[in-house]
């Protein structure tokens, strides 16, 4: 399973494939891949551009938007049957929140 942006013409999105390369699949089409996470059942990725973590089942079928409106989601994990988002930082550090204590993660959704 990997992600792919979108770059000269090339579609992105997420694929599949055998370990030794054949049987290429498109899981989905997204130009916006910005990373990706795996569990037994679904992939998972963030959308920086469209401001969304999404997941499509390993075998293909129907996308769900599991959290939109973000803030440049960067990466996603898939852990203990949750899933967690990363986001880029601002741009500038005058809007910036006070984040010094670091916070605690965010829990997009529970796997299982």
């Amino acid at each position: 399973y990997w992600g792919e942006y979108s770059y000269l013409n090339q579609t992105g999105g997420i694929f599949r494939a055998a370990l030794d390369g054949t049987g290429v699949a498109l899981l989905s089409s997204d130009d916006d891949v910005s990373g990706i996470a795996i569990d037994a059942d679904n992939v998972y990725w963030s959308a920086q551009h469209t401001y969304a973590i999404l997941s499509v089942p390993k075998g293909g079928g129907a996308v769900v938007t599991l959290a939109d409106g973000l803030n440049g989601p960067r990466g996603v994990v898939q852990y203990g049957g949750n899933v967690y988002r990363a986001e880029q930082p601002f741009l500038d550090a005058s809007s910036a929140p006070d984040t010094d204590g670091g916070g605690s993660p965010t829990v997009i959704t529970s796997c299982k």
